[in-house]
């Protein structure tokens, strides 16, 4: 009797419960890097699936380390089935890295997660128009340097062949150098380099 009701049951179409044995697996998702209050980037993309079957139900939330540069409420995630989506919205004005965590988790509370970094860094280095100051000394400011970063100045007289002449840290996001030896070159190439 047990057997002819389940043959009936899938005859008229009705599913038939089955205790889930899996947990769930998330695609790993790369490290993303974003401007200082630049629009974010598109939606991630990143799949979520089981070894059983692809019609699994899940709860998905969002976790980030660091509540100063992405808080918890600025993790939004979408998509259907297997097919999801995250956007993430950092705060204004914050720089910093915070590592976000995704986790899945099916109805009889079997889960998985990832976790990708989202940095948020000042804008690339800029190099001022240069000055020249007495005894042929070309002065100009570098900004948007990242405080505590190191970065090196490279100079060149073709844009081919680059020489780095400076190494240097500072703890604000701006830097004055001053070149002593120009007069020896009819002109010179500068360039900013962040490793």
């Amino acid at each position: 009797v047990a057997l002819l009701a389940t043959v009936l049951g899938l005859a008229f179409g009705q599913s038939i419960p089955q205790a889930e044995s899996a947990p769930p697996t998330i695609a790993p998702i790369p490290d993303q890097t974003n401007y200082l209050n630049a629009q974010p980037p598109s939606v991630i993309a990143f799949r979520v699936g089981d070894d059983e079957t692809e019609a699994m139900t899940y709860t998905l939330t969002g976790r980030s380390s660091n509540q100063l540069v992405v808080p918890d409420e600025n993790i939004f995630l979408g998509g259907r089935g297997t097919n999801r989506t995250v956007f993430i919205s950092p705060l204004v004005d914050r720089v910093g890295t915070s590592t976000i965590t995704i986790s899945a988790t099916t109805r009889a509370g079997l889960s998985a997660s990832a976790s990708f970094n989202w940095t948020v860094r000042y804008p690339p280095p800029r190099i001022s128009y240069p000055r020249m100051e007495a005894g042929g000394r070309i002065q100009f400011d570098l900004s948007g340097l990242f405080p505590d970063d190191q970065f090196i100045l490279q100079v060149s007289t073709n844009l081919v062949g680059w020489f780095s002449i400076s190494t240097n840290r500072t703890s604000t996001n701006t830097f004055r150098f001053v070149v002593p030896d120009t007069a020896d070159y009819s002109r010179r190439f500068y360039r900013v380099l962040v490793p």
